[in-house]
């Protein structure tokens, strides 16, 4: 009987310090995960690149002199607006799904693709990882936002877009993924900018100096 309670105990604070480590994660790289652009007012699309010498001469009665001088003055003045850009002083909305998922399917299909850019990851490691469980996070907990206000991803239905308030969008994140010396990881981050569309990355962390930052944000695909 002791045996068992004792097990229970140590299963509890094992899934404690996951939880822990994972939260001091977030709140080190979540305003740099959801992006400091969205604190500016939005912007119209910037205009076409000049093509290189060999696509203009392809199509020269189109890149004409004029053309090019026109497209050049765009882009400067494209340049000039993204650099004076407003303050976007409304309400900015962050719905958060409150459970870190052990995403297996992402796991089976990007191991290589891991392993490949970060090289203290084994193949031993992933097989260990499919055994994970999802892990609850309280947002209460995560306090490092910034501007961005956190709320539940089921309660996303309840806001829209005003002129006081603005919907960034939902998030879903994967467990973290740790190698053993627990100063690199990994985890995948899917980012519904509305309903039906979605942005699903492998983002990659490091530890410096007791805090985490961001090694590299790579985009899986767009749904």
């Amino acid at each position: 009987m002791k045996s068992i309670i004792l097990l229970i105990f140590t299963i509890i604070s094992i899934s404690a310090t996951a939880q822990e480590i994972e939260v001091k994660i977030l709140n080190d790289i979540f305003v740099e995960l959801i992006g400091e652009e969205h604190y500016l007012k939005p912007i119209a699309p910037p205009p076409p690149p000049i093509p290189s010498d060999s696509i203009i001469k392809i199509n020269p009665t189109f890149w004409t002199k004029e053309k090019i001088k026109e497209f050049t003055e765009l882009s400067i003045k494209y340049d000039s607006i993204k650099r004076n850009r407003e303050v976007d002083n409304r309400q900015l909305l962050v719905f958060i799904r409150e459970k870190l998922e052990n995403n297996t399917a992402e796991l089976k299909g990007n191991w290589k693709n891991i392993i490949e850019f970060d090289s203290s990851f084994t193949k031993l490691d992933f097989i260990n990882f499919l055994e994970y469980k999802s892990q609850n996070i309280d947002l209460v907990k995560l306090k490092n936002v910034g501007r961005f206000e956190l709320h539940r991803y089921s309660d996303s239905k309840l806001f829209s877009t005003t002129d006081r308030m603005k919907t960034i969008g939902q998030v879903i994140l994967s467990r973290i993924y740790m190698n053993h010396q627990k100063n690199k990881g990994f985890f995948f981050y899917n980012f519904l900018f509305d309903p039906n569309h979605s942005d699903i990355s492998v983002v990659f962390i490091e530890e410096r100096n007791g805090k985490w930052v961001i090694l590299k944000k790579e985009g899986i695909r767009i749904s």
